[in-house]
């Protein structure tokens, strides 16, 4: 199993590691600054700290969801809807181990989320949490108008 990427230093940011949840809407994030590079908007972090603690946990969910995603078992890459359902449904179980927050509430800041289960890592239900990353499904498409 791959090691998490640690976070990368670009002009006084740090890659984000839910960027793709950020940006699908999926949650928010206090320390979060979309910039646009091109034709991209890309996610940095702010914060050394946080952008550290959110590695840390995209690496334990890719450990704990490896049976659930098989392209985490081995050397192929993830497909955007895997990387998607990780970061998406991993927060959406993670935003229920919380104290008084539900499966469906939005998750308003990623950061804050995981900084105070940090204090708990130790008695995260991770089955709940795997359960949600396979219950996650992208939103539907709009039609057109």
């Amino acid at each position: 199993m791959s090691r998490p990427q640690p976070p990368t230093l670009q002009s006084g940011r740090y890659s984000c590691a839910f960027d793709l949840a950020l940006l699908a809407g999926c949650a928010g994030c206090s320390c979060a600054e979309k910039t646009p590079v091109g034709e991209q908007i890309v996610v940095y972090c702010r914060a050394r700290n946080h952008a550290e603690n959110c590695h840390a946990w995209l690496g334990r969910l890719r450990q704990n969801a490896g049976f659930a995603l098989p392209a985490l078992r081995g050397a192929v890459p993830m497909t955007h809807a895997q990387a998607m359902r990780l970061r998406c449904g991993g927060l959406r179980g993670l935003a229920s181990q919380a104290d008084g927050i539900t499966e469906d509430a939005a998750i308003g800041d990623v950061a804050a989320l995981l900084a105070g289960l940090s204090r708990e890592a130790d008695t995260i239900a991770w089955e709940r949490v795997i359960r949600a990353v396979t219950a996650w499904r992208p939103p539907g498409r709009r039609g057109r108008n």
